[in-house]
């Protein structure tokens, strides 16, 4: 029946409703069944094809072609078409299924019940004659990219939150249901449709602006799902590594993000050159936008921005992935830490150290400890020395650049002050110079920094106040900017007071308080601090 089923003259939610019923069909079945079955393995790869080419097509209704000299497909520019709001899900792929049959969560059953009903809002959109597809696009079954440009045409009849749900139609089941309809052997002749598919899914990975925030989390989804098999990384590896290496590249939101985490895991993991790659990749843009009138700050820009991206790589791989190259890592690291008075760098720099103290052993660490450590006190001591000279009202320093180094310094000690005790044996034996875990006397002849600049922000503003303490929070994860010293009094009352954190004894402490501590399990320490390092790597999307 789908195999032969009109499928140009369907409105989108029959096509939906009929790409499901395949996918709940191969799940029932099973994987094994169909592909020992010669004849109904090509008759659901046939029905796979044109149901994805379907899918496809109202995927593309919302791309268009700028100028007939390239084949070049873009994101439309023109929001007045857009009379519908987009209520397409949202899906939480924060672990990719190695299958279709690998659990009944993984199951695509409910989404089938959700288009069918009314169970499931999200996907219930009201069909109406200018939401319909047209049915003068002929001769789809047999040249569904022919038609492509002819299908962009009259875009008031098509609903944009089709498209929408399309892609992420696509992005739940079509990687893994190939998979499970095809021999190794027979996969190549389902790559034109995922390759027609990728040539749409693409444009909405390139932009980057806020009204295009969903098509763009469904693209990192269908990609994200794409790059967990091998056989299809040549459609999608090139374009990867130029979108890695743009220079909007983190202008995501934090949901996108953790796909696009996934996605350079796959391909780090699967081929061990992308990791250069990568970085190479980041430098050729980069030079192309200094051009010839390069300077001093586009090198410190361009700096910044491959460390950012290394960070970024690192957090994406297992622990202890990248250990035979540790040693360019630190060199690497060493070489931009020679920079005198570079915040912009020093900052990226720091994140590195971050995600390195969640991604490798201790053991591995030990010869990064010495430059970490010396980096650490250096900028809190010039923190300590901004804090006594700075006089202005707002409690601002010389320029934002040094208030979002200061802001990394102190992730950093968060870092360190909540994974267990025990877990980093270098950061205890120093620990003292930053932190006390006993009360402090006035006769002491040394002040941890963490006191110190406490103490000094005492001095400057006002004691929390009973409200501020009651909503404040002692971590700095959710903070992505500094504006001024005030911000961080919470973190720092929470770290001079630590001696208070004792059982029995839950006064003058803020939320969290317990957590930089280092009270916490390793795997609950990691995930706190991961958040925070999605803080920081998204950035605002373009308006």
């Amino acid at each position: 029946m789908i195999s032969e089923g009109p499928l140009s003259q369907l409105p989108p939610r029959a096509i939906f409703l009929q790409f499901m019923i395949l996918v709940d069909f191969v799940r029932i079945l099973g994987s094994p069944a169909i592909i020992e079955d010669k004849h109904l393995s090509r008759s659901l790869q046939d029905a796979c094809q044109r149901l994805t080419d379907a899918v496809n097509m109202i995927i593309g209704w919302q791309l268009e072609q700028p100028t007939w000299l390239k084949r070049t497909l873009v994101v439309k520019q023109d929001t007045g078409s857009m009379k519908s709001m987009d209520l397409s899900p949202t899906v939480d792929f924060s672990t990719t299924p190695g299958s279709l049959l690998a659990s009944e969560s993984n199951s695509i059953k409910g989404s089938t019940t959700s288009l069918a009903g009314n169970s499931a809002p999200r996907y219930d959109v009201q069909l109406n004659s200018n939401s319909q597809a047209p049915s003068t696009v002929g001769g789809f079954e047999k040249k569904s990219s022919s038609n492509l440009r002819s299908s962009l045409k009259d875009t008031a009849k098509r609903d944009p939150s089709f498209s929408t749900q399309a892609l992420f139609l696509l992005s739940e089941n079509l990687a893994e249901l190939v998979d499970s309809i095809s021999k190794s052997e027979d996969k190549e002749r389902l790559l034109p449709s995922i390759t027609n598919v990728w040539n749409n899914t693409l444009p909405f990975l390139k932009a980057k602006h806020t009204r295009n925030a969903r098509f763009f989390l469904a693209g990192s989804q269908f990609l994200a799902s794409m790059s967990t098999f091998n056989y299809m990384r040549s459609v999608w590896r090139k374009s990867v590594v130029d979108l890695i290496g743009d220079t909007g590249f983190f202008k995501m939101d934090q949901h996108a993000l953790k796909q696009w985490l996934t996605i350079v895991d796959h391909l780090t993991t699967q081929d061990k050159s992308s990791f250069k790659e990568i970085l190479s990749a980041t430098t050729a843009a980069n030079t192309g936008i200094s051009g010839i009138m390069s300077n001093k700050e586009s090198d410190y820009d361009h700096r910044a921005s491959v460390l950012k991206r290394l960070a970024f790589v690192i957090l994406s791989a297992e622990r202890d992935q990248f250990q035979t190259i540790m040693p360019e890592i630190q060199e690497r690291l060493a070489d931009n830490l020679r920079l005198n008075q570079i915040p912009v760098v020093h900052t990226q720099v720091f994140l590195c150290f971050r995600v390195l103290l969640l991604r490798s052993k201790p053991s591995n660490l030990m010869s990064i400890w010495p430059s970490m450590i010396s980096e650490l006190m250096s900028v809190l001591m010039q923190m300590e020395h901004d804090l006594s000279a700075t006089q202005s009202e707002d409690g601002r320093c010389a320029s934002d650049q040094t208030m979002q180094l200061y802001l990394s310094t102190c992730k950093l000690l968060e870092t360190l002050c909540t994974l267990p005790r025990g877990h980093l044996p270098q950061y205890q034996m120093c620990s003292w110079g930053f932190v006390s875990a006993i009360t402090p006397n006035a006769r002491d002849l040394f002040t941890p920094h963490a006191n110190k600049i406490h103490e000094l922000l005492l001095q400057k503003y006002d004691p929390l106040t009973d409200s501020e303490r009651s909503m404040s929070s002692a971590s700095l994860t959710g903070i992505k900017t500094l504006t001024e010293f005030r911000e961080l009094r919470p973190f720092f009352h929470a770290l001079a007071n630590q001696h208070r954190n004792l059982p029995g004894d839950n006064s003058d402490l803020l939320r969290d308080s317990h957590v930089l501590c280092g009270n916490l399990s390793l795997k609950a320490a990691i995930a706190h601090l991961e958040h925070g390092l999605y803080v920081d790597f998204a950035e605002h999307w373009q308006l």
